[in-house]
């Protein structure tokens, strides 16, 4: 079962994704912000893919995506962003979806990533 670490400080966004993806067969985790993730993350905890928020209180999508790859982290990572100037070609990423997410779309676009 594909591990799948969620990281959004909205708790709405973080449950339908949870309960989403959990009916489609993942093992999902859901933390709500960037240094959290970052500790599960150097504790040695193996996830397949993450999905992380770009917007959030305290540390940004962009540091912890930062932080991940300074410390050879290569897990594929989807960004999740409301902002409308966010590029969608971003260094280190796989993907950049824009909120609200499109649930076929994140689901293909996973399936393509772990399957790819």
């Amino acid at each position: 079962m594909p591990k799948v670490l969620v990281v959004d400080d909205e708790r709405s966004i973080r449950d339908v994704l949870r309960i989403f993806l959990e009916k489609k067969g993942f093992d999902v985790t859901c933390i709500d912000d960037g240094s959290k993730a970052l500790s599960i993350i150097d504790s040695g905890e193996e996830y397949d893919i993450i999905l992380l928020d770009n917007r959030m209180p305290g540390l940004k999508g962009f540091e912890v995506l930062e932080e991940m790859r300074k410390k050879q982290t290569d897990i594929p990572v989807i960004l999740l962003t409301g902002s409308v100037g966010v590029n969608d070609d971003i260094p280190s990423t796989r993907a950049v979806l824009r909120k609200p997410i499109d649930l076929n779309t994140l689901i293909d676009t996973i399936n393509d990533i772990l399957n790819g």
